[in-house]
């Protein structure tokens, strides 16, 4: 995650606005990016992993596991990748980068 904010810090104190967008992109248009869709599926990954075991290690436990969890689990992995592409589209439109910010900072 470094990589990231020294690419962000990078690109903002040199004052170099970058976007592959045009002038006003769309929330969607960046949203669905390969960069932004990628981030937010490895954050989803993780942090849905850790919930899944804080909140349902009980019911896989005691065989009590139902359709009900089934729909918790799919929704404890959606909301985090909800928020990491909602957090990183809003930096990306506020900053004015390219969502492949992260591979420009590692090259460098």
């Amino acid at each position: 995650m470094s990589w990231i904010v020294a690419g962000i810090a990078n690109s903002v104190n040199t004052g170099m606005k970058i976007n592959d967008f045009g002038a006003n992109p769309t929330f969607w248009s960046i949203a669905r990016t390969s960069a932004v869709r990628l981030m937010a599926l490895k954050i989803a990954a993780i942090v849905g992993t850790i919930l899944c075991v804080i909140n349902h290690l009980p019911d896989f436990m005691h065989d009590t596991f139902g359709v009900v969890n089934l729909l918790q689990i799919v929704l404890t992995y959606a909301v985090p990748f909800c928020v990491s592409t909602y957090s990183s589209v809003k930096m990306i439109r506020q900053f004015g980068l390219s969502p492949n910010i992260e591979r420009r900072a590692r090259r460098q």
